[in-house]
């Protein structure tokens, strides 16, 4: 398994960033993760279809994400699940995946998996067919 960071900038960026990964490189499947307050375009959808490219929805964001799989209520807007996601990381660094660890162990991640659907999408998606 390889992940890369398309570094948001909206659902057609990820989609598009998502493109050029499955054109240079043979990998047997492709996921994108996207958040969900931005609408999909229709063109973006039809890409991801043509490059065989799964599109899994956090909804609003991956902080909402994150809140639900740990049992937080999620609120409706990006900027207050970020802001929520923080108060429960601390001091830790964000945009670093070594910050994660801690919070989002392997027993956690399997306990949430059965009521977070998008969770569960890319778990699925880790473990192959």
């Amino acid at each position: 398994m390889t992940t890369r960071n398309a570094k948001g900038r909206g659902p057609s960026n990820v989609i598009g960033y998502a493109v050029k990964i499955v054109k240079r490189y043979d990998f047997d499947q492709c996921v994108a993760l996207l958040d969900t307050d931005i609408s999909w375009k229709a063109e973006d959808e039809r890409m991801s279809k043509k490059y065989a490219i799964r599109l899994i929805g956090s909804n609003p964001c991956v902080e909402g994400l994150f809140l639900s799989i740990l049992g937080e209520r999620v609120p409706e807007a990006s900027s207050d699940c970020k802001k929520a996601i923080r108060g429960k990381c601390g001091e830790l660094d964000l945009t670093r995946k070594e910050s994660y660890v801690e919070l989002f162990d392997k027993g956690r991640l399997e306990a949430a998996r059965g009521r977070v659907g998008a969770l569960d999408e890319l778990l699925k998606s880790f473990e192959g067919p």
